[in-house]
C-alpha cells in the first residue's frame, strides 16, 4: 500500500486501524513521516498514542533512552502519558527508573478526556513498577470513573501479585463492565490466591453473581489442588455457584483428573442434583394444573433451571466416568429424535453403577415427567404433592432465583446458564451437536 494511503487511515474512525498504521509503518521503517506521527501522539485511544510513541522513539537504537526522557519531560501530558504508556509496554527496569512519582501525581491530577487517557497510561505503568507508593495511587485507579482507566488499573493489579488487591478484584468480579478483566488478574495471582478465592467462594455474604464467577479463575490455575477445592465446595454453595463449579470442573478434568479421591463424595452430589431435578419436575406437573393451586408462575418458568440441572449432573457424572462417553449420552439424551434419546437412555444404563442407575434412569425415560411424583417419593422420599409444599421447597432449594420467582412471578429476572445452543437442540431448531458441551 502506498504512503499516502497509509497516512489516510491515520484519520480512520477505529482505533484498532490507526494503530495498526503505525505499526505497519514502523515495521516498513517509513521515513518522512514524522510530524504525522506526532501528532498521533495526542490521539484520544492510549493505544494509539503507544503506537505513535513507539515509531517515533524505537525507530533507532541510539538515544533511545534520551527520547524517553525528553518524551516523559514534554510539556505536553499527553506526550508525556504516552511516553509512560511505552514504558510500561516496552521498558526494562533501567527505564522505569525515568519515571517519578511527582510525574504520575501531576498527571492523575488531569480532568476531562485528556485526564482520562493519562490516567490509563498511569495504570499501565504502575503495573510494572515496585515503589512504595504504587498500591495507594493503584487502590485510587480502581475506583476512577472512567471504566477504561478501572480497565487498565485492573489489569496492572493483577501484574503486582500484591494481595491488598486480592478483594477490590473480587468485588469486581460481580460487575459485568469488568468482569472479564478481574477474571484475567486474578488468574495471574500465585497458585495460594486459591485458598482465599475459596473462602468468597463458599461465602454466603458474597454475592451470587461474584461467587458464580470465581470458579473459571481455578480453570486458570489447574492442578489438584484447584480439583480438590472446587470438588468441596460443591456441598457448600447455592446452585447457580454449583453450576459454575462444575463446569470448571468439566473444564479441569481434560488436563487434570478431576475424579475425587472418594467417589462416594461425588455420587452423594450426584444424587442431590437429580433430587433437586425431580423436585421442579413435580412442581411443574403442579402447575400444568391450575386449578389445583393459586401460583403465579407457570410450568415454563422452571423448564429452563431443571434443563440446567441436568446439564449439571452430566458434567459431574463426566468427572465419575468417561467424560467423552457422558458427553456423547446427554447429546442424546437432549436430542429431540426419540431413537436417539431411547439409544443414550441404553448407553447410560450399562455406563454407570448400580446405585446411580437406578435413581437416575426413571428420570431420562421420562420426559415429561408424567411420574416423577412416584419417582421422586421412591428414591429421594420427596412428594410434592400440593402448591404450599412446593412454595416451601422453592424457598428452601438455595437458589435466589426460585425464590425471585416466588416473589415477582412471571416478571421475575430469570438467568439460567444453561447454554444457549441447549434450548435450541432440544427444540428440534438446532442440531443434538448443538447442545452445550458438557466436558467444555
Amino acid at each position: 500500500m502506498p504512503v499516502d494511503a497509509l497516512l489516510c487511515l491515520l484519520d480512520h474512525p477505529a482505533p484498532a486501524v490507526r494503530a495498526q498504521t503505525l505499526r505497519v509503518l514502523r515495521t516498513r521503517q517509513v521515513e518522512g513521516v514524522g510530524e504525522e506521527a506526532a501528532e498521533a501522539l495526542r490521539d484520544p485511544d492510549p493505544d494509539v498514542q503507544v503506537a505513535a510513541a513507539r515509531y517515533l522513539y524505537c525507530q533507532t537504537t541510539d538515544r533511545h533512552r534520551e527520547r524517553l526522557r525528553q518524551g516523559l519531560n514534554h510539556e505536553d501530558p499527553r506526550i508525556q502519558a504516552a511516553t509512560l504508556g511505552l514504558i510500561a509496554t516496552d521498558g526494562d527496569p533501567d527505564e522505569y527508573e525515568l519515571v517519578s512519582e511527582s510525574l504520575l501525581q501531576r498527571l492523575m491530577e488531569l480532568n476531562g478526556e485528556t485526564g482520562a487517557q493519562t490516567r490509563t497510561h498511569v495504570a499501565r505503568v504502575l503495573g510494572v513498577l515496585d515503589r512504595p507508593y504504587r498500591n495507594d495511587l493503584l487502590h485510587h485507579l480502581l475506583r476512577d470513573d472512567s471504566p477504561e482507566v478501572v480497565r487498565t488499573a485492573i489489569e496492572a493489579a493483577g501484574n503486582t501479585n500484591d494481595r491488598s488487591f486480592l478483594f477490590p478484584l473480587v468485588q469486581r468480579l460481580g460487575e459485568d463492565a469488568y468482569a472479564s478483566a478481574a477474571r484475567q488478574a486474578l488468574s495471574r495471582f500465585d497458585p495460594p490466591v486459591l485458598g482465599t478465592l475459596y473462602d468468597c467462594l463458599v461465602d454466603p455474604q458474597t454475592g451470587t453473581d461474584i461467587r458464580s464467577r470465581i470458579p473459571a479463575i481455578f480453570v486458570d490455575q489447574s492442578g489438584p489442588f484447584a480439583v480438590a477445592i472446587l470438588v468441596r465446595g460443591l456441598r457448600k454453595v447455592a446452585v447457580p455457584v454449583r453450576h459454575a463449579i462444575a463446569r470448571a470442573l468439566s473444564k479441569l478434568h481434560k488436563t487434570v483428573d478431576a475424579s475425587p479421591s472418594d467417589p462416594d463424595e461425588l455420587d452423594t452430589v450426584i444424587k442431590r442434583e437429580a433430587e433437586h431435578y425431580a423436585a421442579l419436575g413435580q412442581i411443574q406437573r403442579l402447575l400444568r394444573r391450575p386449578a389445583t393451586h393459586s401460583a403465579s408462575i407457570g410450568p415454563a418458568a422452571l423448564r429452563p433451571l431443571q434443563k440446567e440441572g441436568l446439564e449439571r449432573i452430566f458434567r459431574l457424572l463426566g468427572l465419575r466416568y468417561n467424560q467423552r462417553d457422558i458427553y456423547d449420552a446427554y447429546l442424546g439424551i437432549t436430542s429431540p429424535d426419540p431413537t436417539l434419546r431411547d439409544s443414550a437412555i441404553e448407553f447410560v444404563d450399562n455406563l454407570v453403577d448400580y446405585d446411580t442407575r437406578r435413581y437416575l434412569l426413571p428420570l431420562l425415560d421420562d420426559p415429561e415427567g408424567q411420574h416423577v411424583l412416584e419417582v421422586g417419593a421412591k428414591f429421594f422420599d420427596r412428594a410434592l404433592r400440593d402448591w404450599a409444599a412446593a412454595r416451601k421447597y422453592l424457598r428452601a432449594a438455595d437458589d435466589p432465583r426460585l425464590t425471585a420467582l416466588l416473589e415477582d412471578g412471571t416478571d421475575a429476572d430469570i438467568e439460567t446458564m444453561l447454554d444457549p445452543e441447549a434450548a435450541r437442540s432440544e427444540s428440534g431448531t438446532a442440531p443434538a451437536s448443538a447442545s452445550p458441551d458438557v466436558t467444555a
